[in-house]
């Protein structure tokens, strides 16, 4: 079964910048999930720690903002560039060894709900594009492209995003295998504290824009995964330890194979 973590952040977003494709892209090893950091002095994210396998692999993550408006996220050799149209997030930019690898291009309605999405190429090429429909039961169709046309032929998955009270509860995703639809399905329960990303200008827009969720308002407790082309099911949990202002100082995602990963955040 194909799954992503569900504490998938900014660290993972710069790292697999290059070489992912497309939205349902499933080439990013499970264990690789980002945490959110905090520290006593505020609730602004400012670094983030990601100790992986054991420790075998610890990624740092630096944020830079304009005001409350994120303007780039550093690791290593690669970072990410954030550009705004008001409280929006319009774009940003992957780069790798200084290079420019992909650009990722959002489009809003008048209620400022997310509606389109594009990840292109240097020389602007369209690689992959999302449309997303808001539906009457509150739930968000998302069907997705690859190249730039918008046709049968080009599309290469499907979601449907389920809202409880206002939070995601469940992500279907339908993937056509050999003639037959194959369903995934993932479930979710919160905590009622603040994410690491809450206080970040506009990340409330994208929790959904992508395969795996990375800004939620509240933290992910518990996640379930299960394939109708399979009886396994996964079942990770998440603990956390928290500042006086209720953000995550510390998460642990505990998955069903591999290592805990561990995050650390920091605050300013």
């Amino acid at each position: 079964m194909k799954k992503f973590s569900c504490i998938l952040g900014l660290i993972t977003a710069v790292l697999i910048s290059s070489c992912s494709n497309d939205e349902f892209d499933t080439t990013t090893p499970e264990n690789t999930t980002d945490a959110k950091i905090a520290n006593t002095n505020g609730t602004l994210l400012k670094k983030t720690v990601a100790i992986i396998d054991g420790g075998t692999t610890v990624t740092t993550g630096e944020y830079t903002y304009n005001g409350n408006k994120l303007s780039r996220v550093t690791t290593e050799d690669k970072y990410v560039t954030y550009t705004y149209t008001g409280d929006l997030i319009a774009s940003r930019e992957f780069y790798s060894n200084n290079l420019l690898a992909t650009k990722e291009i959002f489009e809003y309605n008048a209620n400022k709900q997310l509606v389109a999405f594009k990840r292109v190429k240097p020389n602007n090429a369209v690689i992959y594009n999302a449309v997303y429909v808001y539906n009457a039961d509150q739930s968000i169709s998302v069907t997705g492209y690859k190249g730039a046309l918008k046709d049968a032929a080009s599309e290469i998955r499907s979601r449907k995003v389920f809202l409880t009270n206002g939070q995601i509860s469940k992500v279907e995703t339908y993937n056509k295998v050999n003639g037959a639809t194959v369903t995934e399905t993932a479930m979710y329960t919160f905590d009622g504290k603040h994410s690491p990303f809450a206080s970040i200008t506009g990340f409330d827009k994208l929790t959904y824009y992508d395969a795996a969720l990375s800004s939620a308002s509240n933290n992910i407790m518990s996640s379930v995964y299960t394939s109708s082309a399979t009886a396994k099911t996964d079942n990770d949990q998440y603990q956390y330890t928290y500042n006086s202002f209720d953000y995550p100082t510390t998460a642990t995602e505990l998955t069903s194979v591999g290592k805990p990963t561990v995050y650390q955040y920091f605050y300013q």
